[in-house]
């Protein structure tokens, strides 16, 4: 199976972005664009939010405050449809299976997903 793919167009930003577990702050006052091809390096100790930044970029759980935006407009509704139709989250948990190689796990989820 072959999977090809090109994202010219794609766009992640975000704009004040507040994340919260409970009435914990995690992360405050996001900004970021990220372009086709750009990179955004997360650390941190465990517990201070990487994990939960990712789950609400990828639309798994609502930030407490602030915008996401998908190719320059809000990410929610009919664009949050369309951001994880073009996007993937894997978590630390995952249901990868360790004898596939990287590309064979991606091309297995892809034909999952359609």
């Amino acid at each position: 199976m072959t999977l090809r793919r090109t994202y010219d167009d794609f766009k992640l930003a975000a704009e004040g972005l507040q994340i919260a577990r409970g009435n914990r702050v995690l992360v405050h006052g996001l900004d970021f664009t990220l372009a086709n091809g750009g990179a955004l390096a997360l650390s941190g100790p465990n517990g201070s939010g990487k994990s939960t930044l990712l789950r609400v970029l990828a639309g798994l759980t609502p930030p407490a405050a602030g915008a996401i935006y998908y190719n320059d407009r809000p990410a929610h509704g009919d664009t949050a449809d369309e951001l994880r139709r073009n996007s993937a989250y894997f978590g630390h948990r995952t249901a990868l299976k360790p004898m596939l190689s990287v590309a064979d796990n991606l091309a297995f989820w892809a034909h999952i997903r359609g």
